[in-house]
């Protein structure tokens, strides 16, 4: 759920500008965000076909597409049809922005950039993203020095600020630093809170990632939870909302009742909650090994394991969890049991089958152990 967007600082203007969503786009978004993607593809297409020589939706396409792999009937997917079709849109987008150079067509092509970006960052093409998320900088900042009230126009600025300053490390740090992209992340996060309460095109979207910032980021279950419930309460049809809503509902009344509660209870939760897969007390257990609550997180891991014993990757997470806590012992036997499952597990892919399998075998062998015994 780590997402890389781009954007920068301002206050909104009170006059009409061409950077003044319309009814018809706040129906797009709002029917993205719904789920209702044939809709939002539907009138998308026909204003295309009413505007052929603006950038304009060739750019709303690009959210669409990106979020449609989200929020979309089939839920959470890496579907690379859509990638490739913000790859063309996008880069359609620039070039007409690129033959009209007016202020709208300066703002679509930051907007289609941004994106662009994004579809590289999620390929690993890092020298692409980078180089695309300083097009849609600059792109932005003419927007900005046209309009400096324009709020939209820090969005992208503000989600690489962020990320730039939390996440990215290694390679991609020295890629960003080459680029020159720096971060402070309050800065970043003062700056979201602004797009998401005067923003237009990128107001819900801003809500969106504050929601994933605070749940993933920032561990402030109770910012996450006001969000998700109210993105839920706007776009019931949304099953990816409903769901990250559900978890952050669950994990917070595990954080209220304690673990304990948790394992006496998962019976009943596990209805409750819709806990139909292995993810969500995985999750759960890895936000606890990243507060230090190691002996919880072992408990959560236990009790997924018993409810999901055909998956390989409980058997890794509770022997990381041993293995965190420094019962290596009982770590190597969870992590040879894992690798004996793998093969058999019908609920991973090739690839996650093969990383899983390659991160098993270089911690046993950190603790001086192999896969067979």
């Amino acid at each position: 759920m780590r997402i890389l967007l781009i954007i920068l600082f301002a206050t909104v203007t009170s006059w009409s500008n061409p950077l003044d969503a319309t009814q018809t786009d706040k129906q797009i978004i709002s029917f993205t965000f719904d789920g209702q993607v044939d809709k939002a593809d539907s009138l998308l297409n026909l204003m295309i076909s009413k505007n052929p020589e603006s950038p304009k939706y060739y750019a709303l396409k690009t959210p669409f597409y990106f979020y449609s792999r989200y929020f979309g009937p089939g839920g959470p997917n890496s579907n690379d049809s859509l990638k490739n079709l913000i790859l063309l849109d996008g880069q359609k987008a620039i070039d007409i922005a690129d033959e009209r150079d007016d202020l709208g067509s300066k703002f679509y092509a930051g907007l289609a950039s941004a994106f662009i970006s994004r579809v590289h960052i999620t390929r690993g093409e890092y020298w692409d993203a980078f180089w695309a998320a300083d097009d849609a900088e600059d792109f932005f900042e003419d927007v900005l020095d046209e309009v400096p009230g324009n709020v939209d126009a820090i969005m992208a600025a503000s989600i690489r600020e962020y990320f730039v300053e939390n996440n990215v490390t290694g390679f991609t740090y020295f890629v960003a630093w080459i680029f020159g992209f720096s971060g402070e992340k309050q800065h970043a996060l003062d700056n979201l809170q602004m797009v998401a309460t005067e923003g237009e095109f990128f107001k819900t979207e801003a809500q969106f990632a504050l929601a994933i910032i605070n749940r993933f980021q920032e561990n402030n279950l109770d910012l996450a939870l006001e969000s998700l419930k109210d993105l839920n309460q706007r776009f019931p049809n949304n099953n990816f909302i409903r769901n990250q809503a559900r978890q952050a509902d669950f994990i917070a009344l595990v954080n209220d009742k304690g673990v304990d509660f948790l394992v006496a209870e998962i019976d009943t939760l596990r209805v409750k909650y819709s806990i139909n897969n292995a993810g969500t007390l995985n999750n759960l257990g890895y936000q606890f090994i990243n507060q230090n609550r190691l002996e919880e997180a072992i408990k959560i891991f236990k009790t997924n394991l018993n409810l999901f014993p055909e998956v390989a990757n409980c058997y890794d997470s509770l022997a990381e969890g041993y293995m965190t806590n420094g019962q290596n012992d009982l770590a190597i036997k969870y992590y040879r049991i894992a690798y004996e499952k793998i093969d058999g597990d019908s609920t991973a892919n090739e690839q996650f089958k093969q990383t899983l399998k390659e991160g098993i075998e270089t911690r046993l062998e950190e603790m001086g152990a192999t896969v067979n015994i």
